[in-house]
């Protein structure tokens, strides 16, 4: 777990640049998922989605972790 926080650190760190990208924001949903923080990786994987609509892997990864909320 503790890669994933570092990860998260340095993904924040682009982030707070002002730098987005679709692959960005995927690697911190992904980073999220890996942490089970699945609400956070859905934010990022919308985020990613937003940017790159047709993206397979983020529609993916998306529909999983939409999966695991329990209404």
């Amino acid at each position: 777990q503790g890669m994933y926080d570092s990860a998260l650190l340095v993904y924040d760190q682009v982030a707070g640049q002002g730098l987005q990208s679709a692959q960005l924001f995927y690697n911190m949903g992904n980073a999220h998922f890996k942490n089970n923080n699945v609400p956070a990786a859905i934010l990022f994987f919308e985020k990613a989605r937003k940017l790159a609509p047709s993206d397979e892997n983020i529609q993916y990864n998306l529909s999983v972790a939409n999966s695991m909320i329990v209404d």
